[in-house]
């Protein structure tokens, strides 16, 4: 999905909004409740059903919406 992104102009925006976009892993194994403490997150916003149902267990409140709904969450910084 990273090329895609980058051809796209998503990781661009992502990234100009302050998000980082990462590739070839998976978050939910990379500590993510970690992750989140650290930087003192609690939403997040996903195209995937599957993270969703894995990151409540994680101390996330997670949003399942669309690509666009996702991009438009990191250039904003709000969900929509």
């Amino acid at each position: 999905m990273k090329p895609d992104a980058d051809r796209f102009g998503y990781t661009a925006s992502i990234e100009a909004a302050g998000g980082t976009v990462y590739s070839g892993m998976c978050f939910y194994q990379s500590y993510a409740r970690e992750i989140a403490e650290a930087n003192g997150w609690k939403r997040l916003a996903t195209n995937s059903a599957k993270i969703v149902n894995i990151l409540g267990g994680y101390g996330y409140v997670p949003m399942l919406a669309t690509m666009e709904e996702c991009v438009a969450a990191a250039e904003t910084g709000r969900l929509p």
